[in-house]
Parts: C-alpha cells; structure tokens; sequence
C-alpha cells in the first residue's frame, strides 16, 4: 500500500507519544532515543494494537526483499532496544508482549490522534532524561497476572445489591446457565483442646487429609484451603466446634460454603500409643444447622487411616458416594507417604497462604526431603520459588510435580499439568489444560477463572468472552470479585478506562465484605499500568492504596512490589529523596520474605535514583549489591546491565582495571546469551578503557567490534554511536580530518532523530578534530550551536565534558585566558563527582594555559605532576600527553 503521502495519526500510549511523520518517540514531552528500524517496529505494533503481529508480516514490512541480514537476530535486536526505551521487560510485558514462535503483541491501550499534536502535561520536576534508562517500573508487571493465579484460590464474595439490572445474555456457544452446582464445603479447621503447642499442626493436617478425603470423586465441591485461611483472617475465626448463625451466613459467601466441617481433638498423654480422639461436626451455613456428627479415634502414628474413616463417615451425611477403587488409589497419591511429610507439607502450604515464603520454601523443602516422590510437595514449593522471583527452580520443581503426577485423580493432574505449562509460559498448552479442567467441574470458578488467565496471554478477547460467561454462573458464584479483578486485567492493556471501572467495582465489593486481599489485588493492577500513564496525583494516591491494602493483608511481598512502582512515581515527579525512601523499604521487606528477585530490582532503580543525583560511589555499592541477587535468580539480562553500568562506574572514577574486569564479566555473559545489543555496549566500555591507558590499536579493536554487531543487526542509531567514538580515536590517531567527516555525517543523523545526548557528544569530538586542525573559528561555532545542549544536559558527566572542550576552545582564541573560569568549575564539579579521567583532561588544559600566558614553570611542575600521576593510574594516553608537552616546553626556543 503506497503511505507516501499519508499523513499517519499521533499515537498515545502510557506516558509516551509516538509519532510517524516526524520519527519521534517522546516521553512526558522529552524526546526518547530510538533507532529507526525499532521505531518503525513500534510504528508495526500500534498500528495494529492489541492483535498478533506475526514474524512473516515484520520482515515484509521493515526488510525488503533484497536486503540481505541475519532476520532473527536482527528483529530480536530492534524488539530489545524498543523495550528498552519503553522501560519494558519480555518477561514481565507492559507494552510489548512476545507470543513464542508466533510474533508480538502491543498489549497497552493506545489512542491514536489526527487532528494536531497531542497535549502534553508536565507535573512536577522531570527526572534527568535517560537517567532512567533501567529503571524497572514494569519490572513486576508480571504481578498481574500473577496475583490473579493466587485469586483463583481465594474466596467467593457477593454484594447484594437491593436492586439488580438484568444480566447481558451469556456469550455464544458458552453457555453456562444450567450448571448443576454441587455442594461447596470447607473444612474451617480443629481445636486442639490440651492446647499444646507442639500438638498445633495436627489442625492444618487434618485439613489437608480430610479435604482430599471428601474431594474424592468430585461429587463435592471443596472450598482450597487458602480460602479458608483468608477468610479465617479477615473474619476472623478461631477454631471451634460450632458457630453461630451471623458467622455462618458470612461463610457462605466468604469463602462461599454451603457445608462447614469443624470440631476438636484430644491427644491422651497417659496412653503409650498417643491415641487421638477426633470431634466433628458439619453445619449448614443457610439454616445453621448441625447437619452431622462423627467421632474417631485412632494412633498418632496411624492418621492417615484415621481421617480415612472419618472421610468415609462424612461422605455418607454429605450424600457421596463411597470412593472407588481407583479412587482410593487417587486419595492416596495426593496425601505424604509419612506424617512427616505430612505435617511439614501442611505446615509448608499454611505458610505459603500466608505469604511467608522463607518459611513455607524451608518447610517444603523438608517436606520433600522426607518424601521426595510426593507431587504436591514439589507443586507448592514451586509456588514459592515463582513468587520470590526463581522462575527456573519453581519450573524445576513444577516438570518433577508432573512427572510424579501419574497416580493423582484426572482433577489434580491437570491442576500440576496447567501449573507447570503456566510457569514455563508455554500459554497455548496452559489454555487447552484449564479449558478441560473446567470443561470437567463447570461449576468450580476457579477453574474458569485459571482459564481467563490464561487466554490474557493469548487473546485478551478470548479472556474477557470467558469471564463474560462466568458471570452467568449461579449465585453467588456470578458475582464473585474476583471476576471483576480478572477483567480488569485484561482490560488494562486495552480500554483503562474499563479496566479502572471492574478494578473499582472489585474494590466495592471485597472493601464491602472486609477483604484486604481482594482490594490489594484491584489496586495492584491499577498500580502497575498507572506509572506507564503519567506521575500524576491520582496515580500516586492509587499505588498507595495498593500498599495499604497489601499492608492491611500482611502480604509483606506484594507491600514491596507496590512500593516500588510507588517510587517509580516519585522518580518520574522529580521527588528523588522520597523515591529512595520508598525503595529502601522495599529492599528490606523483599529480604524478610526471601524474594531476591525483587531485591535485585529495588537495589538496581535506587542506584539509578543515586546516579541522576552524580552521587556515583553510592549508586555503584547498589549496583554491586544488586549483581549477587539477580545471579542468584539466574536474571542474565539483569546481571549484564548492571555490570554494565557498574564498569562505567568504576571508569569515570579512575579505576580502569575494575572497570576492564567489570566489563570482560559482562562480555561473558552477553555473548553466552547471544545479546549483540548488550555484548556491543560493553564493548564500548571496553574500548574506552583502552583509549584512557594509551592503548589505540586495542581501542580500535573494540570499537570496530561493537560496530559490527551493531551493523549486523541493522541500528543504525547505535552504530552511529560507534562511529563518533571510532572518530574520538581518529584524532589521537592523528587523524583529525577524518575524523571530523565522520562525525558530521552522524550529528546529521542525531539531529534528525533528536538524541540530545548522543548529538553533544558528537558536537565535542568535533570540537575536538578542529581544534586539532587549528580551525579555531569553527570549533568557537560548534560550541555555540551545541551551548544549549550542554547547558540543559542532566547528565554531569556529559555537562562536563562540554565545558572542558568549551574551554579548549577559548583557550585557543586571541584571548585564552578567558578558560580559566571554566577549567576551574570543571575541576571542582570533577572533584566532587569524582571523574577521575575528565579531571586528568583538565589538568592538562590548566597547564596548557599556563605556557600560554607566560607562566611556563608553573605549567612545567602542572605537567610533571600531571606526568605522575596519571601514569600511577594507568591513564596512559594523558600521562604521554602530559610529557611530550613537558618535553616541547623543556626545549629551548629556536632549537631543532
């Protein structure tokens, strides 16, 4: 289709504009550095927002037929840097959502306007551009749909309304409004009546027992145990033998039971064999009624037999058939081997519930180590390696639940089939799963509910015809929060106006029946996607909301995830202090629950909120604190980019041999993975090492490779990049004029494209080649044209380097002692950052106008000084510098 002549309309996503007439991407109004071919991959995407766009129909689009390039890497390429200007993550999308072996999906609303260019509201102080480049706003965007997984177990709520409008007729072809709905129980729990604490565990495995028992055949619907644990809480409720009526009818719809099963039991202390006596009753929670009774006793070390005959005894009150053969055999591959096991793996899951993850992986760690063959161990501890950020051990642990699943009723065979194909993202499988899981028990939201979820990652119209369906399931089931939670999900990347309205609607509701979880999770949602909109007053007040309700929930992990979104707020507002605040809270709940991953997240943007402030020395102990955590999660992308950052540290501070040690770690690890984008800035950096120590061949080496890759994969921004440093090369090469051509062919490009950085940086290397051409005049033009880059940079470092070459330039005109001034603010704004090798440049510049405005023994004793100095750490390129300027003054004039 021919667009020569098309006028293409502005798009607006998040915080971001986008704009294909002009090539720009802006963010809060600040131009975002983008390369052409991923802006045209952005371009790709927002045309075609919220539908796959497959591999075949990229290449036709940014590749012609006779262009000749490595597809795969290239397009991995422009994906990578395009993600990295929106601040996005493959593993955790906001924006751009990869459909393995398929091709992306731009999954944020996106508003497209023709008319004029959008308007732009700046609140607040905006954060040094590109200062943020790593910050992980969307870091845990992951929570999502994560949170909605623990959704899937917790309760059912109604609000009742006094009026109610008629429900829209149920999606074609899912019809669900004849659903037999079977009876729902929980087992709220047993008083242990010596009340001796070491005897407290024999209530959470009874329950885990007696819940498998009576699950058998299906024929009952049973409240999970996380459900029952919640709402223990938020009611709360102790374990008794009966309860009142009040406290019934909040059970039925909180957690949504017809039948409870409570009740006591008694350890004889005089009796050898430890004989326990197990009290029971079930109660209707509509009428209040004790519906059935049942007493057991058994041996301590015979429990399993024990809940296996009350099992048997309340089956029958309950209407359940007796289990089957085969369904004894199913009963008993889903409980331990030992009550070892048993009690640890009970104990495991209560903590889990809980949100106490250090405990629950230390219990069900030995819960597997006394029976390893044990799925169910496996499948919970797999839960809790993925919710403190172990995606590779909780996939580990959840392909061995599978593997042992084998004797495990069809029902909880899929539940650890659909976990695992969950946590290794394998989405199209994980939709098929849960489709037969609640195919099978259509009556069980949950199930539905793990469905929708999973169609998000697919087809979020998929999803949200699904939980359309739900809501004609029989009350209360229909009217359950966590519908409303679901579809705000997918509502967020789409329409966030809907998206805000079920959030809100969820919030009513769960706030309505005094559930802090629900309302944490409504908030949460709304909390990940409102950074990416803008830092305004409401997206504050809604990330705090998500805080208190994840406070008011005791759930510590999600306290630190909300925190750090709430930082990234204040970063974006220009409240740096309080960012730091937020973040080391954040840092310090993640290690009381055991989530590294997040630790590593929260250590890395402080660092980030220390460099905008040029507090360096404390940015790089962050980021050398944040490097352990993100290898201990097995985080690669993570552990490069802050080794990365980390060697630009250490050069800038004048330790060039960590600095070369940093950045050999980080080639490492880049090439393993195969990221040329990352292998290729750490080259650089490696690069810019050797041209400090003298060593130009190396330099040049370097430099050459990052552009190869950098060509290979069709960036041309990047490779623009290399080029400007190839020419800083070529000048101490003795070089200038060539080094002045290339140059201005790539302040072309970065004026055309608006990189504001990468275009000073040009105008100094410039700069830099006429000066070595004795073109005073026009290097004193250049300066001017790049003064209010410089000026307006946020970048110290880069500041800096402007002002030293701006002196170079005066202190090269008819009137050089005009410099000094400026020499003496960079020598003191280099003291203070502590720019090792930029005060070196400027010792040098002080000593050259010395010797030009008479005082040559002061420069010869600057310059000797200098000599020494900078040889002791390793600066070799100044220190050869500094002497062969001592030798030209040691000369006598008029000798040859």
């Amino acid at each position: 289709m021919n667009t020569a002549a098309k006028t293409h309309p502005v798009y607006r996503f998040g915080a971001f504009e986008a704009n294909p007439n002009t090539g720009e991407l802006l963010r809060k109004g600040v131009r975002v550095r983008l390369q052409e071919q991923p802006f045209q991959m952005l371009v790709v995407l927002l045309e075609n927002a919220g539908d796959l766009v497959n591999r075949d129909f990229v290449r036709q689009r940014l590749w012609s037929e006779n262009t000749f390039v490595d597809f795969d890497a290239s397009l991995s390429v422009a994906i990578g840097k395009l993600r990295e200007a929106l601040g996005d993550s493959a593993e955790n999308p906001r924006f751009i959502e990869t459909v393995p072996r398929r091709g992306y999906r731009f999954i944020a609303p996106v508003k497209a306007e023709t008319s004029g260019g959008p308007s732009r509201i700046t609140l607040g102080q905006s954060p040094p551009a590109g200062a943020l480049s790593n910050l992980s706003v969307g870091k845990y965007s992951w929570i999502i749909a994560g949170l909605l997984v623990l959704l899937v177990g917790t309760a059912v709520y109604v609000l009742r309304p006094k009026m109610r409008s008629a429900r829209p007729p149920a999606p074609a072809g899912m019809s669900i409004e004849r659903v037999h709905l079977r009876r729902a129980v929980a087992v709220l729990g047993f008083r242990n009546l010596p009340g001796r604490p070491e005897d407290n565990w024999l209530s959470s495995a009874f329950c885990e027992m007696l819940n498998t028992e009576l699950a058998a055949g299906g024929e009952l619907r049973m409240v999970p145990g996380e459900d029952v644990a919640r709402a223990k809480r938020e009611l709360p409720l102790t374990d008794e033998d009966s309860l009142g009526k009040s406290t019934l009818q909040r059970l039925r719809t909180n957690p949504g039971a017809d039948v409870i099963v409570v009740g006591s039991y008694t350890i004889v202390p005089s009796d050898p064999k430890h004989r326990i006596r197990l009290d029971v009753r079930l109660q209707d929670t509509a009428s209040g009624d004790i519906i059935g009774e049942e007493a057991v006793s058994g041996d301590e070390n015979d429990l399993f037999n024990l809940v296996g005959d009350l099992g048997d005894k309340l089956r029958q009150q309950l209407g359940a058939a007796p289990i089957s053969e085969e369904g004894t055999v199913a009963t008993r591959a889903a409980l331990p081997s030992n009550e070892t096991a048993a009690r640890l793996y009970a104990e495991g899951r209560a903590s889990l519930w809980a949100f106490d993850f250090a405990s629950a992986r230390d219990l069900l760690n030995k819960a597997i180590a006394a029976d390893p063959d044990f799925p169910l161990s496996h499948a919970a501890l797999s839960d809790v390696w993925w919710h403190t950020g172990y995606d590779a051990k909780a996939g580990m642990e959840a392909r061995r639940a599978l593997e042992l699943s084998n004797h495990l009723s069809q029902e909880q065979r899929l539940l650890v089939e659909g976990q695992y194909q969950r946590t290794i993202q394998e989405w199209p499988k994980a939709v098929e799963t849960y489709r037969s899981l609640f195919g099978l028990f259509p009556d069980n939201l949950a199930y539905g509910l793990l469905l929708a979820s999973a169609q998000m990652h697919l087809s979020p119209s998929d999803s949200l015809r699904t939980l359309a369906a739900l809501r004609h399931l029989p009350l209360p089931l229909g009217d359950d929060a966590r519908i409303d939670v679901t579809e705000a999900s997918a509502w967020i990347n789409r329409d966030f106006a809907k998206a805000r309205a079920a959030a809100k609607l969820a919030i009513e509701k769960a706030t309505a029946q005094g559930s802090p979880v629900i309302v944490s999770r409504a908030y949460a949602i709304l909390c990940q996607q409102e950074p990416s909109i803008e830092a305004s007053a409401e997206a504050i007040s809604i990330c705090k909301s998500a805080v208190e309700a994840s406070v008011a929930a005791k759930d510590l992990n999600g306290e630190a995830m909300m925190s750090t979104d709430l930082a990234a707020l204040y970063y974006l507002r220009g409240d740096l202090a309080g960012s730091a605040q937020v973040l080391q809270q954040a840092v310090k709940k993640f290690r009381q629950v055991g989530n590294r991953d997040g630790v590593a997240t929260a250590l890395s943007n402080f660092a980030d909120t220390r460099l905008s402030r040029g507090d360096l020395m404390e940015a790089k102990k962050l980021l050398e604190k944040s490097i352990p955590e993100y290898q201990a999660v097995d985080d690669k992308e993570g552990v490069v980019l802050n080794l990365d950052s980390l060697g630009d540290i250490w050069r800038q501070n004048g330790k060039l041999d960590r600095a070369e040690t940093t950045y050999q770690k980080a080639e490492g690890i880049g090439r393993k993975t195969e990221d040329k984008n990352a292998t290729a800035y750490v080259l650089t950096g490696m690069g810019d090492v050797a041209l400090d120590r003298g060593d130009l061949p190396l330099a040049r080496k370097r430099y050459e490779e990052a552009l190869a890759l950098r060509t290979q994969a069709g960036e041309k921004q990047s490779a623009a990049e290399s080029r400007v440093s190839l020419a800083k090369l070529a000048i101490e090469e003795g070089h200038p004029p060539e080094a002045e051509a290339a140059v201005r062919q790539c302040l072309e490009q970065f004026q055309k494209e608006r990189q504001a950085d990468d275009e000073l940086t040009a105008h100094i290397v410039l700069i830099d080649a006429l000066l070595a051409q004795a073109k005073q005049s026009d290097a004193q033009k250049e300066m001017e044209a790049a003064r209010r880059l410089g000026n307006e940079s946020q970048n110290p470092f880069f500041r800096l380097q402007f002002q030293l070459a701006s002196g170079r330039v005066l202190l090269a005109s008819d009137h050089p002692e005009a410099s000094s001034a400026l020499f003496q603010q960079v020598a003191r704004d280099a003291h203070h950052y502590k720019f090792v090798g930029l005060a070196f440049a400027d010792e040098l510049a002080v000593a050259e106008l010395a010797n030009k405005t008479n005082h040559r023994a002061d420069a010869q004793t600057e310059l000797h000084a200098l000599q020494k100095s900078a040889a002791s750490k390793g600066f070799g390129l100044i220190a050869r510098k500094a002497s062969q300027e001592s030798s030209v003054l040691r000369t006598p004039i008029g000798a040859t």
